[in-house]
């Protein structure tokens, strides 16, 4: 799901999100789970930790390599990692409770496993940041993207309605139905659940102290001014490390 070699905006957030997550890293073999474009476990390779990186769909300009998965079999021996990562991934699992015994069969007894998810204050931004991006798009400013280009071929009657919709209604970022079932299952409450009820206790839970939306309406604000809009308005992911429940 990592696609900062593809947004030069995400390329110092996805970096800035690994030194705040690395002292939760144990030494060793770690998994992540959804490598995408490959970069953060080039980064981690580089950090020193033997990484094995799986993915349901694998890119072409991956500058990584990225071993394909089917969404819930994980490939390693039980008990064989010292860390599980991911970062921006849950959310778009289908069958998350079988991704979540998997995780427990690969993971070591006195293993971590650290997962980035966004929170509801990245869902309700971005979908405020929807409307000026928009006016861009609408201006010739931006590129429409994949969820207003692939109406074109539909007939003229239908890809009216389809636009109109897509104007009107922010699309939901991952698995669940809505944008707006998402500001409450994206809530740290919610994450909390999830983890304890599939076999794992929460070792730490925090925001990742940096905030952004999904448009990258200013893509080039500095860190410090993203720290500063987190303490004002929240965190747009949560960070959680997480152990199993023996």
């Amino acid at each position: 799901m990592n696609s900062a070699t593809t947004n030069p905006n995400l390329i110092v957030i996805r970096y800035q999100e690994l030194l705040e997550v690395r002292k939760h890293l144990n030494e060793g073999c770690l998994l992540e789970i959804g490598g995408g474009s490959g970069y953060q476990a080039m980064l981690l390779a580089e950090m020193g930790y033997h990484v094995t990186s799986v993915d349901v769909t694998i890119r072409s300009d991956a500058i990584f390599p990225i071993q394909p998965y089917d969404g819930i079999h994980l490939p390693g021996r039980d008990q064989e990692f010292g860390t599980i990562f991911s970062s921006n991934v849950l959310e778009h699992v289908q069958h998350l409770p079988e991704l979540f015994g998997e995780m427990r069969r690969v993971l070591k007894d006195e293993g971590l496993a650290v997962h980035v998810m966004p929170s509801s204050v990245w869902r309700f931004w971005t979908t405020v940041a929807r409307y000026p991006f928009l006016l861009k798009v609408a201006l010739g400013l931006k590129k429409p993207g994949r969820g207003i280009a692939s109406v074109a071929d539909l007939p003229k009657a239908q890809r009216f309605i389809k636009i109109l919709k897509r104007i009107c209604f922010e699309p939901p970022h991952g698995e669940f139905k809505s944008a707006w079932q998402e500001l409450v299952e994206f809530r740290g409450k919610r994450w909390k659940q999830r983890f304890e009820s599939n076999g794992f206790e929460i070792v730490s839970q925090r925001g990742n102290e940096l905030f952004y939306t999904g448009y990258s309406t200013f893509p080039k604000m500095s860190l410090k001014v993203r720290r500063h809009l987190a303490r004002l308005f929240g965190s747009s992911c949560h960070v959680f490390v997480v152990r199993k429940s023996l």
